[in-house]
């Protein structure tokens, strides 16, 4: 079975959820589910895809999963989690990911592991590339619906992370 696959199904089996047949809201679910490649919620974050897999809205308790798509130009700004570990699997294309003060080139099939309050980002790639993200404790996906969509000013996108457990660029 193709690596992406199954890295996929691992992180999709800890907290999935089926649409309800009559209004198509999320429903919990006990046993699971199983999405396709552009199924989730998807949101408009700055010049990114992002789309939410599975968070404590559609039945996980403490994880948050999904994937974020980098057209050419795009990359991940500096950040951290205060409280949350958080994995990146590079599914498709190439970038520099930044880890601490480390910068180091990535491809399909990289994992790269952050710890809490490790300063991380991924800069603007040369080609379209995705990365899907596991945060544990979950918090990450709350900020990507906070600001999907939007213009905000650095001001508050910097209140938006605090919320939400992350910190923006170096302090």
């Amino acid at each position: 079975m193709h690596k992406a696959v199954l890295c996929r199904l691992a992180f999709a089996g800890a907290a999935l959820f089926l649409w309800s047949a009559l209004d198509g809201a999320p429903q919990p679910a006990a046993n699971g589910y199983v999405l396709g490649p552009d199924e989730g919620e998807v949101l408009l974050v700055r010049n990114t895809k992002v789309i939410v897999k599975a968070d404590p809205k559609t039945g996980s308790r403490s994880m948050a999963a999904g994937t974020q798509d980098l057209g050419a130009g795009a990359g991940i700004p500096l950040h951290k989690h205060d409280s949350s570990d958080e994995m990146l699997v590079v599914q498709k294309g190439a970038a520099i990911a930044v880890l601490g003060d480390t910068r180091k080139p990535v491809g399909a099939g990289s994992t790269i592991f952050i710890p809490r309050g490790v300063w991380h980002g991924v800069e603007p790639v040369k080609e379209a590339s995705q990365v899907m993200w596991v945060v544990s404790p979950p918090g990450v996906e709350g900020f990507f619906r906070d600001i999907s969509a939007k213009q905000l000013t650095p001001a508050e996108m910097q209140d938006i992370a605090r919320k939400h457990g992350m910190v923006l660029g170096r302090q």
